[in-house]
């Protein structure tokens, strides 16, 4: 049995250090329609051929023979096989003063639509910086390769800080103009330096209320971050008039009820 497993390599079967000791895989990778297309068969210990991740899991699952670092490593190994294949499945620009040093990125084209991606120097892909960063935080990537990123945000999607935000924390106008109804209306998105995400002052201020690593001094700036924001764009969010009732450079505007 061994000399024959031995000879399959001629047949383009392979050893992996993620498989399991016994086990052999076989790829395929071509071109269909222009995109790069693989596929993966797996030659167990006992002889079983399996054509696909999840089916070698689930026989993974099912036996005694195999552990749950058996099953971490085929994770890992599907994890580090999709990495190889976006990242020469796609023509990425390197170099891009939009990322960190290392990193990626592509614009995907569809209709009339752009889409951009960016890729991590591990091969990993996210939809935008602000996902990256998340992931990267949660990952415990150094500070400065999270300032990095952070300053791509602030330079490329539209994100802000705050001296009356907590250190660190970031916040986006997700969309803010005018509704059906003519009331204006806004929507904003807070990332604090956990990397946890906010759709409004709210939360965020029950967020840190349970946590130990905030102030009352913190919650009540962040209230004074929303009230002076409604101040600044209080001319945009009525509709002022001049009148001869007030003094020059003075408006006036009439409420509803």
């Amino acid at each position: 049995m061994d000399d024959m497993r031995s000879k399959l390599k001629h047949e383009g079967w392979q050893k992996n250090t993620y498989l399991p000791r016994g086990w052999r895989l076989k790829v395929w990778e071509g071109v269909i329609k222009g995109k790069l297309e693989r596929s993966y068969q797996f030659l167990t210990r006992e002889g079983k051929h399996f054509t696909s991740y999840k089916t070698v899991k689930e026989f993974m699952m099912n036996s005694i023979s195999y552990t749950k670092k058996d099953l971490e490593r085929i994770n890992n190994l599907q994890e580090e096989k999709c990495s190889e294949k976006r990242e020469k499945g796609y023509k990425w620009e390197e170099n891009s003063e939009s990322v960190p040093q290392g990193w990626k990125r592509r614009i995907c084209e569809g209709g009339k639509s752009k889409t951009e991606f960016i890729l991590s120097p591990t091969g990993v892909q996210y939809k935008s910086r602000y996902v990256a960063i998340q992931d990267m935080i949660k990952n415990n990537y150094s500070i400065n390769e999270v300032e990095e990123m952070k300053n791509r945000m602030i330079g490329f999607e539209g994100w802000e800080v705050s001296e009356l935000l907590p250190k660190d924390w970031m916040y986006k106008i997700h969309w803010e103009g005018f509704c059906k109804d003519n009331k204006w209306s806004s929507n904003f998105i807070y990332l604090s330096k956990e990397g946890k995400s906010f759709e409004s002052i709210k939360s965020a201020s029950d967020f840190m209320e349970a946590s130990d690593d905030y102030t009352s001094r913190d919650i009540e700036n962040c209230s004074t971050f929303l009230a002076k924001r409604n101040q600044d764009t209080i001319e945009m969010r009525f509709n002022w008039t001049d009148s001869p009732t007030v003094p020059d450079g003075w408006k006036i505007r009439k409420a509803d009820g």
